[in-house]
């Protein structure tokens, strides 16, 4: 029996059918989101998936609560974001964190830096992290204390556009044993050195010093342009089994504006205490000007 026969039994003989115009609209913009036009096109800033407004979300694990990875294309402070960015998320809706897998940045285990660029904890070469800057300031001496931690095994300092008050001036380096300077003449070094103006090297040796004499810089000068910059590592400063040994490679301009190339290694032999600290210092006048910084090594 066709579907027209049924109809008609169901109606009953003599039934009228009323008839009623439809807008072509009508029932489609009644059913939209008042961001959903009737052509098909979205308002800018809508949300595609139901969360705050301008983000296509990719891999979400709980959409309503807004845990899991995202990109936050163009919105403007709708909700709890802010738009502009690329926003990668763990487990947070906080628009300050664009990537929360970590706390620190390390190339060989991940990408892990919250807080904002702003906020990124600088890394020096192969992924290793900065602990302290000190930029000096006419100072007596310039001392990382305190900073050495199981973080890490070895450590590197770098003294970058170091001027000295004094001309012709040594910079060396002592360190700190339980909190305390080490001054007494247990520090035995090795050092060679060569000078632009004569072809031959230099060596320098020290067996009961009391100081890593030299080691940062040598006949510095006080000139416009004159100074030194280097790079120390610091091997292993609180194991309980060595001797503590640190090494330098020092760039050095000095009081006629020649050039020193110097590279030193030295330790502190009385006792296998941790290192707490590292100095550095001038015979006379201060370190007038210059930045430090110490990296913990990965």
């Amino acid at each position: 029996m066709s579907n027209a026969r049924n109809l008609a039994n169901l109606l009953g003989a003599g039934t009228t059918i009323a008839t009623a115009s439809i807008a072509d609209d009508a029932i489609t913009s009644a059913k939209l989101d008042t961001n959903i036009a009737v052509d098909g096109s979205v308002t800018a800033g809508t949300e595609l998936i139901g969360n705050v407004s301008g983000r296509i979300l990719l891999d979400s694990s709980a959409s309503g609560t807004d845990v899991g990875e995202e990109f936050l294309l163009d919105a403007s402070a709708s909700g709890t974001d802010v738009g502009g960015k690329i926003l990668f998320e763990e487990g947070t809706d906080d628009p300050n964190t664009l990537i929360n897998v970590g706390t620190n940045f390390d190339f060989r285990q991940e990408m892990g830096f919250s807080g904002g660029f702003s906020n990124l904890t600088e890394l020096g070469d192969n992924g290793d992290v900065l602990l302290s800057t000190i930029v000096a300031s006419a100072d007596d001496e310039i001392d990382f204390v305190d900073l050495f931690s199981s973080s890490f095994r070895d450590y590197e300092l770098i003294g970058s556009n170091i001027h000295t008050s004094a001309d012709n001036i040594a910079v060396s380096v002592r360190v700190f044993v339980g909190g305390s300077i080490k001054s007494d003449s247990h520090y035995r070094s090795a050092r060679i050195s060569n000078y632009s103006g004569d072809a031959a090297y230099r060596g320098g040796v020290e067996q009961t010093d009391t100081e890593f004499a030299k080691f940062v810089g040598e006949h510095t000068g006080n000139a416009a342009g004159e100074g030194t910059n280097f790079r120390m590592t610091i091997y292993d400063p609180l194991g309980t089994d060595n001797l503590k040994s640190i090494e330098t490679k020092t760039s050095c301009i000095d009081r006629n504006a020649d050039h020193f190339l110097m590279m030193a290694s030295g330790h502190y032999k009385n006792g296998v205490a941790a290192l707490t600290g590292i100095r550095f210092f001038v015979a006379s006048g201060t370190i007038a000007t210059g930045t430090f910084k110490l990296y913990g090594k990965r």
